[in-house]
């Protein structure tokens, strides 16, 4: 970042998009890891639901001007981590308000669920491997 002349505030704001997506990534994996022992093809059903949310996410390409994609993608978590990634990378803007709220919401909504899910069925985890 410091090599393409970001602004300080972007800097020190990526951590916090890192760590929120961090939130994301590790409240989805327990609620994957204790569901799967319980439900056998859930493996099959996330491999193609992660393709469709990435393929879903605008990574590659521009959703401005798109009112019904834009939509669509505000159900979608990636969305919110994707887009405040490249304000402040690429556009070296601060991600708006709504950006910002939605990513810790996905994000700590996910970890909480996660956690309760996992802790709930933790137990009887074991007997069922």
């Amino acid at each position: 970042l410091l090599i393409f002349k970001n602004s300080l505030i972007g800097i020190i704001f990526y951590p916090i998009i890192l760590v929120f997506f961090c939130f994301f990534i590790f409240g989805a994996s327990l609620v994957l890891a204790v569901l799967t022992i319980y439900f056998i093809d859930l493996e099959n059903i996330w491999l193609f639901a992660s393709k469709l949310m990435w393929f879903g996410t605008p990574i590659f390409y521009a959703i401005k001007g798109q009112t019904r994609l834009f939509y669509i993608n505000l159900f979608n978590p990636m969305y919110y981590f994707i887009t405040a990634a490249r304000d402040l990378i690429i556009y070296n803007k601060m991600p708006e308000t709504w950006m910002i709220l939605g990513m810790i919401v996905y994000g700590l909504l996910s970890l909480i669920i996660g956690l309760l899910i996992f802790n709930k069925l933790k137990i009887k985890s074991a007997e069922m491997i």
